[in-house]
């Protein structure tokens, strides 16, 4: 994970100002993710099960990592975040991609990584013809 991989060691050597936020679905079990990266979440108090963050713990961190699923539950005014990253943007269906979009204002920096070359999305809900480019990577 992003977590254990890249933040974990940062700020283990030093960096506090980039202890991230991970928020994760309270469907999923905890005893299904990492050691390190539970360290990082929002859990209950007995610990079974993930929270969503409140917005004081929004407001200690610097870097909030969540899936654009879960960004819809962090009940945020547009322009909280200065930067957004939509990560494997190319398999993301368009309409997925505005729900952490819907944090963006003017000033807001928004980085979609992907690779377009990557199998995308299919959509069912419309004939092949009908659709040009489901995903927003692809249509930009």
């Amino acid at each position: 994970s992003y977590i254990a991989e890249y933040f974990h060691p940062y700020t283990s050597r030093g960096h506090p100002e980039a202890i991230p936020l991970r928020v994760m679905d309270p469907t999923c079990p905890p005893r299904q993710t990492d050691a390190v990266t539970l360290r990082y979440c929002c859990l209950t108090e007995d610990r079974q099960a993930f929270r969503p963050p409140t917005r004081a713990e929004l407001e200690q961190h610097r870097v909030v990592v969540a899936s654009a699923t879960q960004a819809r539950g962090l009940r945020v005014p547009a322009g909280f975040f200065s930067h957004i990253l939509i990560d494997e943007a190319a398999q993301m269906l368009e309409w997925e991609a505005l729900t952490p979009l819907r944090y963006a204002t003017p000033g807001t920096r928004v980085v979609l990584a992907g690779d377009h070359m990557w199998v995308a999305p299919r959509l069912f809900s419309a004939a092949a013809g009908r659709i040009a480019g489901p995903t927003l990577l692809h249509r930009l």
